[in-house]
């Protein structure tokens, strides 16, 4: 699906904007299998979401691009893993 796909499915003449975010999981040392369930719960949750309501306002998402990445902080000599995703989400106002 693309993003332009989702400004045009709903009642967008309350548009309010665009934003491209980051929402991941981050943990200590090697992910396990409640922080890879929790990463999926994220993508699940805001892949393909489309016109979903929350009082007067509804949001739109789809995902950019996986986050699924070690990191190592020197400061503290820990490792740890992000997962999660990038999303363009979109905001609107109903009409």
């Amino acid at each position: 699906m693309k993003t332009s796909s989702l400004i045009r499915r709903g009642p967008h003449s309350g548009f309010i904007g665009y934003r491209v975010v980051q929402i991941r999981a981050v943990i200590e040392g090697r992910p396990n299998a409640v922080a890879r369930k929790l990463g999926k719960r994220i993508d699940d949750v805001f892949q393909n979401a489309s016109n979903v309501p929350s009082g007067d306002y509804y949001f739109s998402s789809i995902q950019d691009q996986e986050v699924d990445r070690s990191e190592f902080d020197a400061a503290t000599g820990k490792h740890y893993h992000n997962l999660g995703g990038i999303y363009d989400v979109f905001i609107g106002r109903t009409p």
